[in-house]
C-alpha cells in the first residue's frame, strides 16, 4: 500500500468544517481536522497481494465524527497502520489526523467509541494511536482496548518440497490500557499483582478486589468492573 504525504497549512473552525469536508469530496486539499498543520494522506489501494486485510472491516461503515455530530460519514479503521480513513467520494479516501486532540469517532451500528490517545508502548516508547473507549471519559481512571493487525511477510519455498507462503494480515491479540487523570494510557499488566502498582497508594484494596472478584486481565467485563471500582476509592 503506497501512501503519499504532503504538508498542508489550514485554518478551520467548527462551524465551517462541514463545508470543508464537502469541498474535499470535490477534490480540494483541505485536511480533516480542526486547524493547524496536518498531513493529508491519499491511499493507493492497488496492492492487494496479501491474504487477509489490514482493516477491521473492509467496507466503509457509517460513523459520526465528534467535530460535527450532525453528519454521518463513511469510515473504516486500518488496524495495521492505525489510521481512520474517511471516504469523501468514490476516488477520494483521506485519513483523519490523529495528532488532533479530542476527536472521537462513533460507529453508528455498534455505538463503539474510538479516539486517539497518547500512550506508552514497550517497543516504541511514547506513541499515539486509536483506542476503543470502554468507560466514561469523565472518570479519573479510564479503560480502553486496542485492536490491531499484524503483517506476516511472504516466504518463498526453501526446497522443491515446500510451497510459497504469501504475505498475510492477521488479527493481533486485543490489549487493554488504562489512563489516570491526564496521564498517558498504559497497558494493563497480565499479572494480577502488578495491576496494583499502577495505583500504589491503593494497592491493598485493589489486590483484595481482584482476588475476591476473580478478575481476569484479558476479560473486558472484568476490567470494566475493576476500573469502576478503582474510581470509587
Amino acid at each position: 500500500m503506497k501512501i503519499s504525504k504532503f504538508l498542508l497549512l489550514v485554518t478551520l473552525s467548527f462551524t465551517s468544517l462541514s463545508s470543508e469536508l464537502v469541498a474535499q469530496g470535490a477534490g480540494s486539499n483541505q485536511a480533516l481536522m480542526e486547524g493547524g498543520t496536518a498531513f493529508l494522506q491519499t491511499y493507493d489501494n492497488r496492492d492487494r497481494s496479501a491474504i487477509g486485510t489490514p482493516y477491521l472491516n473492509e467496507k466503509f461503515i457509517p460513523a459520526k465524527i465528534s467535530i460535527d455530530n450532525s453528519k454521518v460519514y463513511s469510515v473504516r479503521y486500518n488496524a495495521y497502520s492505525d489510521e481512520f480513513e474517511v471516504k469523501m467520494a468514490t476516488d477520494n479516501i483521506q485519513t483523519l489526523n490523529k495528532a488532533v486532540e479530542n476527536i472521537t469517532i462513533t460507529m453508528v451500528s455498534t455505538k463503539e467509541l474510538y479516539g486517539a490517545l497518547n500512550y506508552t508502548d514497550s517497543k516504541t516508547g511514547l506513541d499515539r494511536g486509536y483506542f476503543v473507549f470502554l468507560t466514561p471519559d469523565n472518570q479519573n481512571a479510564k479503560l480502553y482496548s486496542k485492536k490491531a493487525k499484524r503483517f506476516i511477510e511472504a516466504k518463498p519455498a526453501q526446497t522443491g518440497y515446500d510451497v510459497d507462503k504469501p504475505a498475510e494480515f492477521k488479527d493481533a491479540k486485543e490489549t487493554f490500557y488504562v489512563s489516570i487523570g491526564d496521564g498517558y494510557a498504559q497497558e494493563i499488566p497480565k499479572k494480577k499483582k502488578e495491576i496494583s502498582k499502577i495505583w500504589p497508594e491503593k494497592s491493598k484494596e485493589i489486590i483484595s478486589f481482584v482476588k475476591s472478584n476473580k478478575i481476569k486481565t484479558n476479560r473486558e467485563e472484568d476490567l470494566i468492573k475493576l476500573v469502576n471500582y478503582i474510581n470509587t476509592l
